[in-house]
């Protein structure tokens, strides 16, 4: 696993977009064509699937499941302490989770590999209020195809995974804001 950066966040993209099959097409909802996607180098996939279920622990040790927040659109972000691009992506994260959480954004930090002690300080030291969650034997980064680091997937209100980022964003832009905003407000819209 390793950090993305310049050329080969684009290399990584790549990849991931064809694995999933991440495109825009035209049969897809009106939302998944908003130039927001483009606009914040978000990919959405060519056919929207079931995001696959998981269950993690935290720090703490709290077991947490990704079942918990359906109805919620997730933002779920596979990192690392040690990539300096997820140190850079952290904060603007923090921003949009304060800002969306009560209207329904639930966002889960995924680590990769490292204890629980490493995250929570971590954690601590960039006062981020997100449930971070401990994926060390990295079997849910593989069911999710996961790259490079840092990697976004959103999840809509129906568990259904409708984007992905490699690479670090600044998720606190207006763009990145008004796609969490637009994703939000798809409610219980049917495809």
């Amino acid at each position: 696993m390793r950090c993305t950066q310049g050329k080969t966040r684009k290399n990584v993209l790549a990849v991931i977009a064809l694995a999933w099959g991440f495109t825009i097409l035209p049969g897809q909802p009106s939302w998944a064509k908003d130039p927001l996607f483009q606009a914040t180098g978000v990919v959405h996939p060519t056919q929207e699937t079931l995001a696959p279920e998981f269950s993690l622990p935290t720090p703490e040790g709290t077991s947490i499941t990704l079942a918990q927040f359906r109805g919620q659109v997730v933002f779920l972000n596979f990192w690392a302490t040690w990539c300096p691009p997820c140190r850079v992506e952290m904060p603007s994260m923090e921003t949009v989770y304060k800002g969306f959480q009560d209207q329904g954004l639930a966002m889960l930090a995924i680590d990769i590999g490292e204890s629980p002690k490493q995250v929570a300080r971590f954690m601590k030291k960039l006062r981020l209020s997100f449930p971070a969650l401990l994926d060390v034997d990295s079997r849910v980064s593989n069911r999710y195809s996961v790259r490079g680091l840092p990697t976004t997937i959103l999840i809509d209100r129906r568990g259904r995974m409708v984007g992905a980022a490699v690479g670090a964003r600044d998720w606190a832009s207006p763009e990145a804001k008004a796609l969490i905003r637009s994703l939000l407000d798809q409610k219980d819209q049917k495809g």
